[in-house]
């Protein structure tokens, strides 16, 4: 029997008939529950961040139906909590709730529906690299008052992606490749600009700085990644954004991770990572794990950027990073902050011997696995 089949085979049943023989039973003041109701999902930000499976499991009744983010049903208190106690010894140990919104309707005595929503840091995916997009999501509970207590009967959570359009068609199809005997050749200034577009342009300036400081954080050796220029000498200052000292090499890798992400955060409406200019919150450390961070945020903000068009490049943008700004206002900042500490970049190679890669003569190809 599926999760929609059984709720509404006892618990809603026992709504409608609650409905039906007392229509007015639940039409005064809920403040009290509703504060109640309010105070569970305290306890339940609390119990996760404490890392706390048995507390966490709590706020559930004994038969709660609990179905996770990518569909996993577990069907009852002790089962969630074995399951939660396991998921936070590795995959959630540094993770962080926030409870950003909560929304509460009682249908009938005794019953409410929470629409609760959500964003994490600090999480890992399953192959234990470290999630470095904060997510962001909405539960759905069925919460059911029991000898006074609140506790959740029914749980459904979904991630969030930002909503857009119904196609009103099928996608066009692809143009058939062409293969050719000789060498494909750049566009000539003609043919790019018949085919230029805001988002190609954008594209286009990206793409060189991505292959820079990609190319530079695959070139500097594990041992010289906490390399720091001129260390000891700016300690004292006290400035207001970024740190006091220049950054070690691996700082200027996370950095740029960190703000590509929050770049594209704001250009999707989402919240960004915060404290970007100290590190941010990924836990990335090591140089494979600062190589994939680095290039999972070249990937995010290229999916933002290459959706930037006429009819919204001037989109009002909010934001810590370089907000309030404009989407084409932002993008600019995208490209030139990348560019920036890639400068800086190649000064910490430099200091080492090494020759940035982008300055060779045959520039060797990025990595795609790590």
């Amino acid at each position: 029997m599926n999760f929609t089949a059984r709720f509404l085979g006892t618990r809603i049943v026992a709504l409608v008939a609650s409905l039906l023989c007392c229509p007015g039973a639940f039409s005064g003041d809920q403040s009290a529950d509703e504060t109640a109701i309010r105070n569970v999902e305290i306890r339940q930000q609390e119990a996760w961040n404490h890392h706390d499976a048995k507390a966490y499991a709590s706020l559930f009744s004994q038969d709660a139906d609990v179905v996770n983010v990518v569909g996993w049903w577990w069907k009852s208190r002790s089962e969630l909590e074995s399951k939660l106690a396991r998921a936070h010894a590795f995959l959630f140990r540094e993770s962080t709730l926030t409870i950003t919104d909560v929304q509460i309707k009682f249908p009938a005595p005794n019953f409410a529906v929470a629409h609760v929503s959500w964003t994490m840091v600090g999480a890992k995916s399953p192959d234990g690299n470290p999630v470095h997009l904060p997510q962001k999501g909405v539960q759905t509970q069925f919460l059911m008052k029991r000898a006074g207590e609140w506790l959740i009967t029914a749980f459904q959570n979904v991630n969030s992606v930002p909503e857009i359009p119904f196609p009103l068609g099928p996608p066009a199809a692809p143009r058939a490749e062409v293969k050719s005997e000789t060498p494909l050749e750049e566009p000539t200034v003609a043919e790019m600009s018949r085919k230029e577009t805001i988002a190609s342009a954008l594209l286009r300036g990206l793409q060189s700085q991505e292959y820079q400081a990609r190319s530079a954080a695959e070139a500097m050796p594990e041992e010289k990644y906490g390399y720091r220029p001129a260390e000891g000498k700016f300690k004292d200052e006290k400035p207001d954004f970024g740190p006091a000292e220049v950054r070690t090499f691996a700082e200027q890798v996370k950095h740029v991770a960190c703000a590509n992400f929050a770049f594209a955060a704001e250009l999707d409406g989402q919240r960004p990572p915060g404290g970007c200019d100290k590190g941010g919150p990924s836990p990335a450390k090591t140089k494979k794990e600062l190589l994939i961070y680095l290039r999972d945020s070249f990937a995010a903000i290229r999916k933002s950027l290459g959706v930037i068009g006429s009819q919204n490049m001037f989109d009002p943008i909010e934001g810590p990073y370089a907000g309030p700004n404009t989407r084409l206002g932002l993008a600019t900042v995208v490209i030139w902050h990348n560019a920036d500490h890639y400068g800086q970049m190649t000064l910490h190679l430099r200091l080492n011997g090494i020759v940035p890669p982008a300055s060779l003569s045959n520039p060797p190809k990025v990595k795609d696995t790590y």
